[in-house]
C-alpha cells in the first residue's frame, strides 16, 4: 500500500486550505480532485477485499498530511 502513502500531500493541501485558510489556485483544485480520484481507482473502497490494512495506511497518510500544515503552523510563530 505504498500507493497510499502517496495521498499525504493531498490531505495536507486540503488541512492547509481549511485550517490556515491558504489560498489556492484551480491548478491545485484540478490536481487535488485528479489526486482524489486516482486514490479511489487505488484503493477500490466498494471492493469486498477492502480491509483493515488499507484503512491503516489510508490513515497514515492522513496523519502525516494534518501534520505537515500544523509544523507550518508552528514555526510561524517561533
Amino acid at each position: 500500500m505504498q500507493a497510499t502513502s502517496f495521498l499525504a500531500p493531498l490531505f495536507a493541501t486540503v488541512v492547509a486550505i481549511i485550517y490556515l485558510r491558504e489560498r489556492v489556485p484551480l491548478q491545485r483544485w484540478m490536481a487535488l480532485a485528479v489526486g482524489m480520484i486516482g486514490a479511489f481507482i487505488i484503493l477500490r473502497p466498494l471492493a469486498p477485499t477492502f480491509g483493515a490494512g488499507q484503512l491503516l495506511a489510508l490513515g497514515a497518510a492522513m496523519a502525516i498530511g494534518i501534520g505537515a500544515p500544523l509544523v507550518k503552523q508552528l514555526t510561524a510563530t517561533d
